[in-house]
Formats: C-alpha cells, sequence, structure tokens
C-alpha cells in the first residue's frame, strides 16, 4: 500500500471513529449508563461486587513493560527476530498508551461515571482537570490493552481472533459495570490503535535507516 492510499485510510477511518466517539457521547453515553445502573441496582450481588473495583492499570503497565523489556533483552540475539520485535513494539507502545491516556484525561476533564451517577457533578468535560478527581475520557483500560493487542494482531496474525475477543471483552465489562461510559471506551479503543501505529512507524523508519547506512557503507 503507497503512502497516499496509507494517509487516505487514516484519514477515513480518523473521522468514523470521531464521528461515533461523539455520537456515543451525545446519544447513547448518559441514556445507557442509567439503565446499566438500574439493572445494577435490582441485583444485590452484582450492585455489591462491581461498586468498588480497584485501578491495578498502573501496577499493570509497570510491571507488564518491565516484563516485555527483560524478556526482549533476554532473546533479541538468540535468532527470535519475530519475537522480539513483537516485544520491542508492544514495551514501547504500552508506556506511551498510560501516558497518553493521562494526558487526554487532564486535557479533556470529563465528569467521571460514578460521579455522575451519584449526582456530584452535572456530566460534561471540564477541560483541564486534576487527575486527583478522575476524570474518565478516553477509557485508560482500553487505550492500554488495545496498544498491547494491535500489537498481537500485528505480529501474530493466528491470535487475532483472540485478540478481539478479549478486547470485546474487556469494552463490555467497562461498559456493563458502569466503569466508563460507552464514549469513553470507544475513545479509548481509537487511541490504542494509533498509538501502536505510530509507534510501529516509528521503529519501522529506524530500521529502514539502520538498513541504508549499513548498506552504503
Amino acid at each position: 500500500m503507497n503512502s497516499f492510499r496509507q494517509l487516505q485510510l487514516i484519514i477515513v477511518s480518523s473521522v468514523v471513529a470521531l464521528l461515533l466517539i461523539l455520537f456515543s457521547i451525545h446519544f447513547l453515553d448518559a441514556t445507557l449508563a442509567l439503565y446499566i445502573k438500574q439493572v445494577l441496582q435490582t441485583n444485590p450481588f452484582l450492585k455489591k461486587t462491581f461498586r468498588n473495583i480497584p485501578n491495578l492499570l498502573p501496577i499493570i503497565v509497570f510491571t507488564g513493560t518491565a516484563a516485555m523489556w527483560m524478556f526482549f533483552l533476554r532473546i533479541r540475539h538468540r535468532g527470535c527476530s519475530h519475537h522480539a520485535g513483537f516485544l520491542k513494539l508492544a514495551a514501547i507502545a504500552v508506556p506511551a498508551a498510560f501516558l497518553l491516556k493521562m494526558l487526554l484525561q487532564y486535557i479533556f476533564g470529563r465528569t467521571n461515571i460514578q460521579t455522575w451517577l451519584s449526582g456530584g457533578k452535572s456530566l460534561g468535560f471540564g477541560w483541564f482537570i486534576p487527575l486527583s478527581q478522575h476524570p474518565c475520557f478516553p477509557s485508560g483500560h482500553m487505550t492500554v490493552f488495545t496498544s498491547f493487542f494491535v500489537a498481537v494482531w500485528i505480529y501474530y496474525p493466528r491470535f487475532r481472533s483472540v485478540a478481539a475477543i478479549l478486547l470485546i471483552s474487556l469494552a463490555s465489562a467497562l461498559v456493563f459495570t458502569n466503569y466508563h461510559f460507552l464514549g469513553d471506551v470507544l475513545a479509548g479503543f481509537f487511541c490504542g490503535i494509533l498509538v501502536t501505529a505510530t509507534v510501529g512507524r516509528f521503529l519501522s523508519n529506524i530500521r529502514c535507516d539502520i538498513n541504508h547506512t549499513t548498506s552504503v557503507g
């Protein structure tokens, strides 16, 4: 695929993603969240189970990134270039996705779904809200895990169906436990794809430059 076709695909995909996110924010998020709250309240077990789900994402990102770099350093000189390429891409994309979600959550400052459902704050975008107030747009979990599974999608085609099922399961869990608005999850999915695609392109350009320099030398 030439550069012009790639640019066309990126632009069209970005526009479609933006329209889906905006549609969800304006027409689906509040209605869906209130409906799910009603369902959870009618089931004491579900209400108790999903009331205080711990946020383990920082720990997952830190330990996962450290583990991937460790394995990358162990296998990069053992003729496992394919696996090493995956580990390098994922080990850069995952923390980059985590940092991006923090930046975007600070910039957009969208009301946290639990705060809104409890009546503590009106639903909207506050813009430049401290992270201590737990802004929720985009979903950090969706951003980070999408970035990882896009790397899986690129390097291991036979596991694409598994990656898709796991991402759909995660998205469903985030929405149907009222952990995030649907729009937050859609935005996280798009951001995760964008991060890994950007990192992959950057690493590919570096490899091309090194190969070119080696061949010239």
